[in-house]
């Protein structure tokens, strides 16, 4: 049987490569676009946002195979943990578009600051649950619900934090 420790440490290693990824085929696709925007590397601001972002994205892939795994672990069921994985984006699909509207009028940085401390209150409510034994399938699924939707109300709001 795998370890804890050795799942945690195969996700994180599958997440950095997809993270990875995407940004050197970004990096590789126009040379001439790299020189263009080359002074963002210089501007502190960006480079602060950017180190934000990456932690952000890599929490959120180990999140979805926590949230995944720790379902399969909790309820012994295949189809449950798929069901809560699928659950993961219906929030991102169904209301992000909604969600962009709503914070153009918004302070962008409340709303990044408010929906990460938001998605940190739920992961760690869910990790003392699992530490106590206290966590049932039904709060995993409202917990997965939950940071979708608080992540749909993230991501509009950090797109225009970057002005090229």
């Amino acid at each position: 049987m795998i370890s804890v420790k050795e799942i945690f440490f195969m996700a994180s290693k599958a997440c950095l490569a997809m993270i990875n990824d995407g940004y050197m085929m970004e990096m590789k696709e126009d040379s001439i676009m790299n020189e263009k925007y080359s002074h963002l590397l210089k501007n502190s601001n960006y480079m602060k946002l950017l180190a934000a972002n990456l932690i952000n994205r890599f929490g959120d892939c180990i999140d979805a195979m926590e949230m995944t795994w720790l379902m399969y672990q909790v309820s012994g069921s295949a189809s449950a943990s798929a069901l809560n994985y699928g659950l993961n984006y219906i929030p991102t699909i169904l209301l992000q578009p909604i969600c962009g509207a709503f914070v153009e009028k918004r302070d962008i940085k409340k709303i990044m600051l408010v929906s990460d401390m938001l998605r940190f209150v739920i992961i760690g409510s869910a990790a003392v649950l699992t530490l106590t034994g206290k966590i049932q399938a039904w709060m995993i699924i409202l917990g997965t619900f939950l940071i979708s939707t608080v992540e749909a109300f993230r991501v509009p709001a950090q797109t225009p934090m970057v002005t090229l």
